[in-house]
């Protein structure tokens, strides 16, 4: 992850991409915005005000970290991960889209000390939080799910040694 940080990489597509989505959000919300670039422009009580999507605003940082934590997790099926990042994927961007409208929307309407606050402090750590969360979620429903298969298949095992037939309830 430093090593990619050092490159300093930009994916202006997806900067004007998400700027856009913002901006779009912000209108319904009946503010005043456009877009130039990667920057979206607020006027709002008569002040100006500028906010940059930067490539990590993004939320490559958050895709990328459940992406690794879900394929680095053992003992289970490349295909139940790749099920999972189909639901997680979309989830993180989502909450990223949620952690820059409402940073923005702060930065707004209780100006730049507490749109640093929330920025800095409460989006990015609860940022890496809700992904550890969704991930340490999946593993608790994996290893539940995965307890019951062993246990039936234990059960199974030892009737066989025992020579009796599972009794179905009629």
């Amino acid at each position: 992850m430093y090593g990619i940080n050092s490159l300093d990489l930009k994916f202006q597509p997806l900067q004007n991409f998400i700027a856009n989505i913002v901006k779009n959000f912000l209108i319904f919300l009946d503010y005043e915005a456009k877009v130039e670039g990667e920057n979206i422009i607020v006027i709002h009580k008569n002040i100006l005000m500028q906010f940059e999507i930067s490539f990590d605003s993004t939320g490559w940082k958050g895709l990328f970290l459940i992406s690794a934590l879900v394929f680095s997790t053992p003992a289970i099926k490349l295909k139940r991960k790749m099920k999972v990042l189909g639901l997680f994927l979309p989830l993180v961007f989502l909450i990223n889209l949620t952690r820059i409208i409402s940073t923005i929307l702060i930065g707004i309407n209780f100006g730049f000390e507490s749109f640093r606050f929330w920025h800095v402090f409460l989006w990015s750590y609860g940022f890496l939080l809700i992904i550890f969360i969704f991930w340490a979620s999946w593993l608790l429903f994996e290893y539940r799910k995965n307890i019951k298969t062993e246990r039936k298949i234990i059960i199974e095992h030892a009737r066989r040694k025992r020579g009796t037939k599972r009794r179905r309830k009629i």
